[in-house]
This record gives structure tokens, C-alpha cells and sequence, in this order.
């Protein structure tokens, strides 16, 4: 499996948020979300584990669009990409760090 840590390190403008999205490469081809932090603010920090689903089982999941909100779908692929939004406001500015490691 791989852990996933989030942690928003500043923020400063008007007051905003964040949403990290991590993304696994399935198939060498195209991108699926495996998971979202949800809303994050100031000083927040989110732990994500994913855990790789057995070889040959199938996956219970719609692999279009982004996970909801805190969830985390049980599969990675080849890769893992870092994708994140900051909130709706133009003058928000977020600083965030992402640390990534196998476990298991």
C-alpha cells in the first residue's frame, strides 16, 4: 500500500481551502482519482492509506470522475500524480506539502 500525508503549511488572501486529489495511471494510458482530502483549511493535516486491492479481483468502483470528499478508493496503478484546487475565492493562496510512501 502507500500513505499519503497533507499538511497546509500557510495560507494567506482571503480565507480559502484546499482539496487534494491523488491520481494512479491505469493501464500505462489514462488517470483515475483514488482519492480526496476533502475540504482542508489552516493548519490542517489529512492522512490518506491506500491499500493495492488482491491481483485479479475486481474493483467496486465508478472510474469516472473524482472520488467524493474523504474517500479513498482500495487501488493504485503504475504511477501517482498530485492534483489540488484552492477554493472558489481569486485572492486565496495556499502553501501545502505532500509526502507519499510505500508501506506494507
Amino acid at each position: 500500500g502507500i500513505l499519503a500525508i497533507v499538511q497546509v503549511t500557510a495560507t494567506g488572501g482571503a480565507s480559502g481551502s484546499l482539496t487534494v486529489l491523488l491520481d494512479s495511471q491505469i493501464g500505462g494510458t489514462r488517470f483515475i482519482n483514488i482519492a480526496n482530502t476533502g475540504l482542508m483549511g489552516s493548519g490542517s493535516i489529512t492522512g490518506i492509506n491506500i491499500n493495492r486491492t488482491a491481483v485479479g479481483s475486481a474493483i467496486n468502483a465508478t472510474l469516472s470522475g473524482d472520488a467524493a470528499g474523504g474517500a479513498v478508493r482500495s487501488f493504485f496503478g503504475d504511477n501517482i500524480r498530485v492534483r489540488y484546487t484552492v477554493g472558489s475565492n481569486a485572492t486565496s493562496q495556499m502553501s501545502f506539502d505532500v509526502y507519499i510512501t510505500g508501506i506494507g
